[in-house]
């Protein structure tokens, strides 16, 4: 799971945002990340509301995934979106 991976790269300060995003006694409204991992190439977006054929990499996706659970958070995804979303992450 992406997560666990993800938790071994990260520092004791950004588990700690990471909690705070859902502590009800220290609320946090947001994190700003830099320097996480993305795909190396990244297409185009397409201009007809369809998911790129030319992505080939889910690096970005896997990141997210990873925060999310990390930050006690759950992908959701509709089915009736998938024909022109990613199934994971709705762009």
């Amino acid at each position: 799971q992406s997560h666990t991976i993800f938790s071994r790269y990260i520092t004791p300060d950004i588990h700690r945002g990471l909690h705070h995003l859902t502590s009800l006694s220290h609320p946090t409204s947001a994190i700003l990340f830099s320097n996480l991992p993305i795909d190396t190439h990244v297409p185009p977006t397409p201009t007809d509301g369809s998911v790129s054929l030319h992505k080939q990499t889910f690096i970005a996706e896997a990141t997210l995934a990873a925060l999310g659970a990390l930050a006690k958070h759950h992908l959701i995804g509709y089915s009736s979106e998938t024909q022109y979303s990613n199934p994971w992450i709705h762009e």
